[in-house]
């Protein structure tokens, strides 16, 4: 198979081998000009279940790299597979979630029409925003430009990447924190972020639940340390008054 896609590489970290990893690449796949590589940092077998033919599976890469990367590392590796092979577009993509019909067309068409689109991120129902909440009756190619999001779904031009630049490691394990930071490296070289009004995103399947048990024990711990360590990293990295400097809420990480 020829791997220098001229689109898309949809890097999706797991490490739990839920079912709803299963849905969400096949929901990929759906798409053409996609490509997923599957970085599962638990060495469970991968087996795309919901996937029925052969010209789907061959658009399947799996990375095993023997560690638990998180979201982080495992983003940044594939975003290098990315580079390497020649990809246009970078999409980081959760694994417990389901898209929308024509749901890579609507990011690539906002990031192609968006002026200065540096990120473009699809409209969906998670918890750590409003900016990026549900709207109705959308139409084909509508966006709305935003000030930061999360990491659930995050669409980069790769010749924006290559100037921006990777994930900041500096953000210890699980990497909160990694996402907005991001946004304001993108907006302070001049880009800007968009949501793809008609792309959706469903995100009520969470599972992070999940994974959370299997590397910190509860879902709770993991929240608990979540939200220690990226107050830590982020006051590193920009100062006390990081919450002033940052373009979100200032009480998001309390």
């Amino acid at each position: 198979m020829n791997l220098n896609f001229d689109q898309t590489l949809v890097v999706m970290p797991t490490i739990a081998g839920h079912a709803s990893t299963y849905h969400a690449v096949a929901d990929v796949l759906k798409n053409d000009g996609t490509l997923v590589l599957v970085v599962d940092n638990g060495e469970k077998a991968f087996v795309p279940a919901a996937v029925k033919t052969k010209a789907s599976r061959d658009r399947i890469r799996v990375l095993r790299p023997g560690v638990n990367l998180n979201w982080l590392g495992s983003n940044n590796v594939g975003a290098t597979f990315a580079k390497t092979l020649g990809f246009r577009y970078v999409c980081f993509l959760n694994d417990d979630v389901r898209l929308s019909d024509g749901f890579f067309h609507e990011l690539r068409v906002v990031a192609a029409t968006g002026p200065g689109a540096g990120m473009v991120v699809p409209r969906y129902n998670g918890f750590f925003g409003k900016e990026h909440q549900l709207l109705e009756n959308t139409t084909s190619g509508s966006k709305t430009k935003i000030s930061y999001c999360d990491g659930t779904c995050l669409f980069i031009p790769m010749e924006v990447f290559n100037e921006v630049g990777y994930l900041d490691p500096i953000f210890q394990q699980p990497g909160w924190g990694a996402d907005v930071d991001y946004c304001y490296r993108l907006t302070a070289a001049g880009y800007s972020i968009y949501a793809a009004d008609h792309a959706r995103l469903d995100h009520y399947r969470q599972r992070g639940g999940k994974s959370a048990k299997i590397i910190y024990g509860s879902e709770k711990e993991w929240i608990k340390l979540g939200l220690e360590q990226v107050r830590r990293d982020l006051e590193k990295k920009y100062g006390s008054d990081w919450r002033n400097i940052l373009p979100m809420p200032s009480n998001v990480y309390d």
